[in-house]
């Protein structure tokens, strides 16, 4: 894959374009587990290590040959990055791509495994930059207060393949690619649906099993909803469409109904995340995201439920699956702050500004999974909102400061602390603690 050149690349530049392109070409077809790269994860190296060229060049470091690259040199790239406010997960992600590259050159000791870009910020507290992997609060559109029925037709009303694909989200868990690759004719098999076909992640084969009552009928309306959107041979995305054309398109539908981190505080992966959530309720497990503790059943049938929930989702292990119903190893009840209390608030919707309320002792569910405070702990409970804004910075506050801050939270915040007959304490100063 050639390089694009700019009409201000200097020759040195272009020089070390080249040749980081010319390795990328050579050893980016293979993923380091041996399999084929996809097409996407080939092209993203290639924008990823084009970009990085160009930040180390307007630094001053005008090297010419990928063979040149030095420890400096990341060190001075990621610096930069972390003064131009990137993400941590961004970070975090193009830093593993440049890993990957420093191995093919014959250095692969130039970046450390485990470390992150935490090693080359030595005056940056290591938690600032750490990637949080297990989810610490509900990312689901319910769980948000979101009607996601509403969503739906809302989705309907606009585009009807775009809802088919938010509807099998919801009820299969699917990924935004799967939901736009999948060919639903071909993938009911009555009892499951077959994700196979290269359209899962990494072309990984599964079986998402399709359940009995309630949440059974659910997923065939939207299996039945799916096979109405196309023809038999179709997939589910607009088949006049590159995949990258497609793929835009979802996200513009996406913007349109609101469904961003920016306006909503939720993204479409939510509806991975109700899936995962609701399948663990299904098994009689309260997810950690949603209250649940540990001990509310043994610990074997929880590792079941889970194992069965991530295997449903295209995953091997629970860690990874915890990024969406989070971790039992890291009860809420541990937190300093307690545990979390209602669902999160949008305090700012087009600066992405969300808060969660917490109460310490935390609340625990009762034998239908209801959250309740004893009331013999209700005179003893402190309560704090956690606020946090787009960039994932978070502020501690009391909840009398978060009221006169953001004043039309405060009946929101009512309702949730009533559901807990704690309302009195709204009013609660920082100072009482």
């Amino acid at each position: 894959m050639h390089p694009k050149f700019l009409s201000t690349d200097t020759r040195s530049l272009k020089n070390l374009l080249t040749s980081v392109a010319d390795t990328i070409d050579r050893y980016g077809g293979e993923r380091t587990n041996g399999k084929v790269a996809s097409e996407r994860t080939f092209r993203q190296n290639h924008e990823v290590m084009a970009a990085f060229c160009r930040r180390l060049h307007k630094l001053g470091f005008v090297i010419e040959m990928a063979s040149q690259l030095r420890r400096t040199h990341i060190e001075a790239v990621v610096q930069d990055w972390w003064r131009d406010g990137l993400s941590q997960k961004t970070m975090q992600n193009q830093l593993s791509r440049v890993r990957i590259f420093c191995g093919w050159i014959g250095k692969p000791d130039m970046v450390a495994r485990g470390n992150g870009v935490a090693q080359f910020l030595p005056d940056v507290d290591p938690a600032a930059v750490k990637v949080k992997t297990i989810a610490e609060k509900t990312k689901s559109w319910t769980g948000n207060g979101l009607d996601a029925g509403r969503i739906i037709r809302a989705a309907m009303a606009e585009d009807f393949r775009h809802a088919a694909m938010l509807a099998l989200g919801l009820t299969f868990g699917l990924r935004k690619k799967e939901m736009l690759l999948i060919k639903p004719w071909k993938a009911d098999k009555t009892t499951y649906l077959e994700i196979t076909d290269n359209v899962g992640k990494n072309g990984k084969y599964r079986q998402i099993p399709i359940e009995d009552g309630e949440f059974g009928q659910f997923q065939r309306a939207a299996l039945e909803m799916a096979k109405k959107a196309c023809r038999k041979s179709e997939y589910l995305g607009w088949s006049e469409m590159s995949l990258k054309a497609a793929e835009n398109r979802y996200y513009y539908l996406m913007k349109r109904l609101g469904l961003t981190k920016a306006e909503l505080g939720v993204t479409g992966h939510g509806a991975r995340a109700e899936y995962a959530e609701l399948t663990l309720l299904l098994q009689g497990v309260v997810p950690p995201t949603l209250g649940g503790h540990a001990n509310q059943m043994p610990k074997a049938d929880i590792e079941d439920a889970m194992f069965r929930v991530s295997g449903a989702m295209g995953h091997n292990d629970l860690h990874t699956t915890g990024a969406y119903y989070g971790s039992f190893s890291r009860p809420q009840s541990m937190n300093e702050l307690g545990g979390r209390i209602g669902s999160t608030l949008i305090l700012d919707a087009g600066m992405a500004v969300t808060c969660q309320i917490w109460a310490n002792p935390a609340p625990r569910p009762d034998e239908h999974g209801v959250d309740y405070i004893p009331r013999s702990s209700r005179p003893k409970v402190v309560l704090a909102a956690v606020v946090e804004s787009e960039d994932g910075a978070e502020e501690k506050m009391s909840l009398k400061d978060l009221v006169e801050r953001w004043p039309g939270i405060r009946c929101q915040v009512l309702r949730q602390l009533e559901a807990l007959q704690i309302e009195d304490l709204i009013d609660q100063g920082w100072a009482e603690k």
